[in-house]
């Protein structure tokens, strides 16, 4: 399938594929189809990730956008058993970088979360208002932004900064990482989208 994404993808493919690279050897299917698809779900043209390969899997993270996000790979980046390469992945490309570099870049945010709502770059994008719901015997939740910007002021990453900021919302308000975001929208509209699973995966 052919996807904006596919360019940055085979970047990376060509790092694990390089003729004797030492790592990933297992679990190959967190390169080929989970990181792959994280970039289908995730990717536009500025969007920035952290990218971590180990001998046993890898991990992709967007950076800048949520602190969830920014706990995941701070996870990630905290075991120690094994090899490890790290990589900024983003629009110059790949750039292996060592684990302090890591650790400075994930303290950055271009977005925040505060009493009024979120923030780009510190000015406010929208307020936002996080519900958890009971529906069928389980919890769900819902987020509401609201702004003074129209929805066509959105760049395509701030969609998705809105939208993985609203799953994190939910948790927190949750209390449960396994509490689903059903419904998010900006100023009445929906910012969800399904994601086509991926028809053909590159073989592991």
């Amino acid at each position: 399938m052919s996807h904006p994404s596919d360019v940055l993808f085979e970047r990376m493919r060509e790092v694990v594929e390089a003729p004797g690279y030492h790592l990933l050897q297992h679990y190959k299917q967190d390169f080929y189809k989970y990181d792959r698809q994280q970039l289908v779900d995730s990717f536009t043209p500025d969007m920035s990730y952290l990218w971590v390969v180990r001998e046993m899997g890898t991990h992709l993270f967007p950076l800048y956008i949520d602190p969830r996000i920014t706990n995941e790979a701070h996870a990630a980046l905290s075991i120690q058993s094994s090899a490890q390469d790290i990589f900024i992945v983003g629009p110059r490309g790949l750039k292996k970088i060592e684990i302090q570099r890591a650790l400075d870049e994930l303290k950055h945010y271009d977005y925040k979360v505060g009493l009024q709502g979120v923030f780009k770059m510190g000015r406010l994008l929208a307020e936002i208002d996080v519900r958890v719901v009971w529906a069928e015997s389980r919890q769900k939740g819902e987020v509401e932004y609201r702004s003074e910007l129209p929805i066509i002021a959105l760049t395509p990453r701030d969609r998705i900064a809105l939208q993985r900021i609203a799953l994190g919302q939910v948790i927190n308000k949750s209390q449960s990482l396994f509490t689903p975001c059903t419904e998010v929208t900006y100023n009445g509209i929906s910012l969800l989208h399904e994601t086509q699973a991926l028809e053909e995966e590159y073989p592991a």
